[in-house]
């Protein structure tokens, strides 16, 4: 096959998500044209083999150093291995060598997130929503960079999202943080665990489905609903009635004792499953990405 003729069918594939098809189309193509490479690294991601990806596009860049989708490739490859500052590097040379990319700057938001540089990431995701408000990635993004402060509307996004791309790592992640916030930690487990499946080398998908899988999370898992309900259904309506009397103050010390207890809870779970002994199989996982499921 021509090797034009190779890339552009390889493109389509991974346009369909189906990186093991671009990848047996790329095979014989020419190393010398910088597509081969750009197009392989891409069919990787989809495989979540992420250090080739990195490789494949770090050829690419020998090739062609200013090409802005090679280094937007190998950001996306830093940051899916946990690698942020690497990530926030590489895409910052592709937004020099195209400012305007709003895939680029939609990970550049999601880099900055990362890092716990929530402002820096809004004003990058608005920027791209600015310039794609339909694309696909950058809307996803824009959803978690952004965060409705309103549980039920962060859901009702986070399931619409899945709805639209059922095997999405990032969507199920993305699902299960938002059902958390909800208290339905049992719901939220499934979905880590499946993020975790569809994408088993990535550091975060994966610590987060050995956390939830932690013994020390079930008594959460069974009360974090009840807890929830009470919250908002029974201790706040007191509050707010005991506010009439105490004024702002007396509610916001009762707010702040009502949660305190149920989050410092939560909190020291987390940190306690983060050092349990799941770590050996999350690293065995990561060491053997041998089975992925396809997309």
């Amino acid at each position: 096959m021509d090797d034009w003729n190779a890339i552009e069918l390889a493109s389509r594939y991974v346009s369909l998500g189906r990186g093991d098809r671009a990848l047996s189309v790329l095979q014989d193509g020419s190393a010398e044209l910088v597509e081969t490479w750009l197009w392989r690294a891409n069919a990787l991601h989809l495989l979540a083999r992420y250090d080739e990806a990195i490789e494949a596009a770090r050829c690419g860049i020998a090739i062609q150093p200013e090409n802005s989708f090679l280094h937007h490739a190998v950001a996306r490859g830093e940051l899916m291995l946990g690698q942020a500052d690497a990530a926030e590097a590489a895409v910052l040379e592709a937004l020099r060598l195209f400012p305007d990319e709003p895939n680029a700057l939609a990970l550049y938001a999601s880099i900055l997130t990362a890092q716990g540089r929530r402002r820096e990431a809004s004003r990058a995701i608005r920027r791209a929503a600015e310039l794609a408000p339909e694309e696909p990635g950058v809307r996803v993004i824009e959803a978690m960079v952004t965060e409705p402060l309103d549980d039920e509307a962060a859901v009702r996004i986070s399931r619409e999202l899945l709805e639209a791309r059922p095997e999405g790592a990032v969507e199920h992640w993305w699902h299960g943080r938002m059902l958390v916030r909800r208290g339905r930690l049992r719901d939220a487990a499934d979905h880590f665990s499946r993020a975790a499946a569809l994408d088993p080398v990535n550091p975060f998908f994966a610590s987060s489905a050995r956390v939830s899988r932690h013994w020390i999370f079930w008594p959460l898992r069974v009360t974090s609903p009840v807890l929830y309900w009470l919250a908002w259904y029974s201790i706040l309506p007191i509050l707010i009635f005991a506010a009439d009397f105490g004024g702002v103050l007396w509610l916001a010390f009762w707010g702040a004792v009502a949660w305190s207890g149920y989050a410092f809870t939560y909190l020291l779970a987390h940190r306690w499953a983060a050092a349990g002994p799941d770590l050996r199989s999350a690293s065995h996982r990561r060491q053997n990405p041998s089975s992925h499921d396809e997309r």
